[in-house]
């Protein structure tokens, strides 16, 4: 299946950040959705996930980083840096 990010409804836009999220996009083990996001440098998206147990993201997520650096924090204090080129889970 193919789906150009422009098709990929756009859940958040503030400066700084673009979310773009589309449920049941395809199915794997389980239905998953397909996110497409641009953040700008020093963007923290933890206050989006404030509600959620241990206020975290508890979902699998996949990916490819385009450009530039991301870093992920998790519930157990530690972190992993992926940066453009990088595939992650």
């Amino acid at each position: 299946m193919r789906l150009p990010k422009e098709q990929i409804p756009v859940k958040l836009d503030v400066p700084g950040a673009k979310a773009r999220q589309l449920s049941d996009f395809g199915e794997a083990s389980g239905t998953i959705g397909a996110e497409y996001f641009s953040l700008g440098a020093g963007t923290d998206i933890a206050p989006l996930l404030v509600g959620l147990a241990d206020d975290a993201c508890q979902a699998p997520h996949w990916g490819y980083v385009i450009s530039g650096v991301v870093i992920a924090s998790y519930t157990d204090g530690t972190a992993d840096r992926c940066e453009g080129g990088d595939v992650f889970h």
